[in-house]
């Protein structure tokens, strides 16, 4: 019997065991049950001194058993071992660079250029592929835009499933997080290549919220997602993550509604995207009254009342938009001296 994938590649590191070091996903026949081949899936893994995670993330794409992969690695240049671990995995990479670019989002767009697949994601150096993932995007992606399913989000400790919610223009606008009627996992969101291309690509001014840019000129443009109810991804938090390190959650001013603030004035000067301008006005004027609100809670130079009567004066200015439950919740913890 011929050797399995799981055989012939390198030995994982003592003591690790489980998915994706001594488990494959199950084999993928060499055709669809129609006699047609599988499409051309390709992945780009953008990475920079990611050493520490990287085997893992490439031995979970390689591990999917999937006949018709393009894997392509774009590493920034890193010093530690992430540059052996390529060098071991080479012979199963389409193509591999370690070099200085411009960030994450260079990166993707680098590895983009270079792929010739029908179906397309990045899968970052430190998130993994759910065993049997490129299957079951195979296997939908048929007559559709895109293929969205479920991202387990994890930390060392703990994992959980996050749900897929509206997926469209207006829902992506809005924000982020489920309360802005959008949720969504970027490693569980796969979408045509030629037509992330056409649709102008991955951004490469965009450093935090570059998925959510993508996603809404290219469901603008093409609308049609296949949702399936599995895990297809596992996101991983840890403390050097961009999400953990920008205070996403904890920051009202954080650097991914900063970039949200861009994407809508990006938007908001595109002819082609008329129908969302108004949109686009709104949510530009409700993420700039949360930063003006978070600056006055971080000025504890000044007296807290001083910082609340300015908090309200400005929110009389406009209180269409600004008086509510969240401005009153904001005022009263500035006035107590409360964290928020």
């Amino acid at each position: 019997m011929a050797p399995t994938l799981l055989e012939k590649l390198p030995d994982p590191p003592t003591g690790q065991k489980g998915w994706p070091w001594t488990v494959q996903s199950n084999p993928v026949p060499e055709m669809r049950s129609n006699g047609e081949p599988w499409p051309k899936v390709s992945i780009v893994t953008p990475s920079y001194s990611q050493g520490q995670y990287i085997e893992e993330t490439i031995r979970s794409i390689l591990l999917q058993g999937y006949p018709n992969l393009e894997y392509i690695v774009i590493d920034g240049g890193s010093d530690d071992e992430t540059v052996d671990i390529l060098e071991k995995y080479d012979p199963w990479l389409d193509y591999w660079v370690s070099e200085l670019d411009e960030g994450q989002s260079d990166a993707i767009q680098k590895g983009l250029d270079r792929c010739s697949g029908t179906v397309f994601n990045w899968i970052n150096s430190d998130d993994l592929l759910e065993p049997g993932a490129l299957a079951t995007i195979g296997q939908h992606i048929d007559g559709h835009d895109a293929v969205i399913g479920l991202g387990r989000h994890f930390t060392e400790e703990e994992s959980w499933l996050e749900d897929t919610y509206n997926f469209a223009p207006k829902p992506l606008l809005r924000g982020f997080g489920r309360e802005e009627g959008c949720g969504f996992t970027q490693q569980a969101v796969w979408l045509r290549t030629e037509q992330v291309k056409a649709c102008g690509g991955v951004a490469p001014s965009f450093h935090y919220a570059m998925d959510r840019e993508l996603y809404v000129r290219y469901t603008y443009e093409y609308p049609d997602v296949r949702y399936v109810d599995e895990p297809l991804a596992r996101f991983r938090l840890h403390d050097d993550s961009k999400s953990e390190q920008s205070g996403l959650g904890e920051k009202a001013d954080n650097p991914f509604r900063q970039d949200f603030v861009r994407m809508a004035k990006k938007i908001r000067e595109m002819d082609a995207y008329a129908d969302l301008h108004d949109l686009c006005d709104e949510r530009i004027a409700w993420w700039e009254w949360l930063f003006c609100i978070a600056r006055l809670r971080r000025e504890k130079a000044r007296s807290r009342f001083g910082r609340t009567a300015e908090l309200l004066w400005k929110a009389l200015r406009n209180p269409r938009r600004r008086m509510n439950r969240f401005t009153f919740g904001a005022a009263r913890q500035i006035l107590k001296g409360e964290s928020p």
